[in-house]
Protein backbone atom coordinates (compact mmCIF):
# COMPACT_ATOMS: atom_id res chain seq x y z
CA UNK A 1 0.00 0.00 0.00
CA UNK A 2 1.28 3.47 -0.89
CA UNK A 3 0.94 5.24 2.47
CA UNK A 4 2.45 8.46 1.17
CA UNK A 5 -0.09 8.64 -1.66
CA UNK A 6 -2.98 8.00 0.74
CA UNK A 7 -1.72 10.69 3.12
CA UNK A 8 -1.39 13.18 0.27
CA UNK A 9 -4.91 12.43 -0.99
CA UNK A 10 -6.37 12.92 2.50
CA UNK A 11 -4.46 16.17 3.00
CA UNK A 12 -5.59 17.54 -0.36
CA UNK A 13 -9.15 16.21 -0.61
CA UNK A 14 -10.08 14.77 2.77
CA UNK A 15 -11.09 11.19 3.46
CA UNK A 16 -13.51 9.35 1.16
CA UNK A 17 -16.31 9.65 3.73
CA UNK A 18 -16.85 11.36 7.10
CA UNK A 19 -19.03 9.99 9.89
CA UNK A 20 -21.43 12.78 10.87
CA UNK A 21 -23.64 11.31 13.59
CA UNK A 22 -23.97 8.61 16.23
CA UNK A 23 -25.80 6.38 13.71
CA UNK A 24 -22.61 6.23 11.61
CA UNK A 25 -24.17 8.12 8.72
CA UNK A 26 -21.21 9.02 6.50
CA UNK A 27 -21.03 11.57 3.69
CA UNK A 28 -18.32 13.08 1.51
CA UNK A 29 -16.07 15.65 3.21
CA UNK A 30 -17.66 18.59 1.38
CA UNK A 31 -21.16 17.67 2.56
CA UNK A 32 -19.89 16.98 6.07
CA UNK A 33 -18.61 20.54 6.33
CA UNK A 34 -21.34 22.32 4.42
CA UNK A 35 -24.48 20.45 5.50
CA UNK A 36 -23.49 19.13 8.93
CA UNK A 37 -20.75 21.60 9.94
CA UNK A 38 -18.50 18.68 10.83
CA UNK A 39 -14.82 18.32 10.08
CA UNK A 40 -12.78 15.19 10.45
CA UNK A 41 -10.24 15.11 13.25
CA UNK A 42 -9.17 11.54 12.66
CA UNK A 43 -8.99 9.39 9.52
CA UNK A 44 -8.97 5.62 9.57
CA UNK A 45 -7.25 3.79 6.71
CA UNK A 46 -8.66 0.41 5.77
CA UNK A 47 -6.56 -2.48 4.44
CA UNK A 48 -7.70 -1.69 0.87
CA UNK A 49 -6.70 2.00 1.16
CA UNK A 50 -10.24 3.35 1.63
CA UNK A 51 -10.46 6.16 4.21
CA UNK A 52 -13.09 7.17 6.75
CA UNK A 53 -12.91 10.39 8.74
CA UNK A 54 -14.69 11.34 11.93
CA UNK A 55 -14.67 14.01 14.59
CA UNK A 56 -12.90 12.71 17.68
CA UNK A 57 -16.13 12.18 19.65
CA UNK A 58 -17.40 9.79 16.93
CA UNK A 59 -14.09 8.04 16.25
CA UNK A 60 -14.97 4.97 18.33
CA UNK A 61 -18.10 4.46 16.20
CA UNK A 62 -16.14 4.82 12.96
CA UNK A 63 -13.61 2.29 14.23
CA UNK A 64 -16.36 -0.20 15.09
CA UNK A 65 -17.60 -0.30 11.48
CA UNK A 66 -14.66 -2.40 10.24
CA UNK A 67 -12.77 -3.28 13.40
CA UNK A 68 -10.64 -6.00 11.79
CA UNK A 69 -10.03 -4.13 8.52
CA UNK A 70 -8.35 -0.92 9.74
CA UNK A 71 -4.57 -0.85 9.33
CA UNK A 72 -3.66 2.69 10.36
CA UNK A 73 -4.97 6.15 11.11
CA UNK A 74 -4.07 9.84 10.83
CA UNK A 75 -4.99 12.76 13.07
CA UNK A 76 -5.68 16.29 11.89
CA UNK A 77 -2.60 18.47 12.15
CA UNK A 78 -0.06 15.64 12.10
CA UNK A 79 1.94 14.48 9.10
CA UNK A 80 2.34 10.95 10.38
CA UNK A 81 0.39 7.75 9.87
CA UNK A 82 -0.02 5.73 13.04
CA UNK A 83 -0.27 1.95 13.24
CA UNK A 84 -3.72 0.75 14.29
CA UNK A 85 -2.24 -0.96 17.35
CA UNK A 86 -1.78 2.55 18.83
CA UNK A 87 -5.52 3.33 18.44
CA UNK A 88 -5.96 3.75 22.20
CA UNK A 89 -3.48 6.69 22.00
CA UNK A 90 -5.48 8.57 19.33
CA UNK A 91 -6.73 11.32 21.64
CA UNK A 92 -3.21 12.00 22.92
CA UNK A 93 -1.87 12.11 19.34
CA UNK A 94 -4.65 14.53 18.41
CA UNK A 95 -4.00 16.81 21.41
CA UNK A 96 -0.27 16.92 20.62
CA UNK A 97 -0.98 17.78 16.97
CA UNK A 98 -3.34 20.57 18.01
CA UNK A 99 -0.72 22.00 20.38
CA UNK A 100 1.84 22.03 17.55
CA UNK A 101 -0.64 23.82 15.26
CA UNK A 102 -1.20 26.55 17.84
CA UNK A 103 2.55 27.00 18.40
CA UNK A 104 3.19 27.66 14.71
Amino acid sequence: MDWEKIMQQVQEHGPRRVVVDEHCHAVNPYSARREYEISWEIVLIREDGWTLGAPMHLSHLAFALWTNKWRSYMVDGDDRIFAIDTWSDRERHFEMAQERKWQQ
